[in-house]
């Protein structure tokens, strides 16, 4: 190969690369690029997603169920309260009635 065989096969390749050809290879490479940056960021971000629920379902879902709990027991502890209270007589009844004479 001679030196001007070889500066014709560079001078190719640098108008190759300076025209439409280049200038396609660049975009797709430009695109290639971009999808795989936003790719990356995805992964990141739903890792950071999983994180976050995997917190909640493990810290928050059991505290709120304890509270639900204690909230049915509270209500069921006030119906059968106010069932006692209505089965006894009255003190209002007790009081009015006259105390016998000594």
């Amino acid at each position: 190969m001679t030196m001007s065989s070889s500066l014709r096969g560079t001078a190719r390749a640098m108008t190759y690369l300076h025209g439409v050809g280049g200038r396609l290879i660049g975009a797709q490479m430009l695109i290639v690029a971009l999808a795989m940056s936003g790719f990356a960021i995805a992964v990141v971000s739903f890792d950071q997603l999983a994180r976050v629920l995997s917190g909640i379902t493990d810290q928050r879902v059991p505290v709120m169920t304890a509270a639900l709990t204690l909230a049915r027991d509270g209500e069921r502890l006030n119906v059968s309260a106010r069932a006692v209270v209505a089965h006894q007589p009255s003190n209002a009844s007790k009081n009015s009635r006259p105390s016998p004479a000594r």
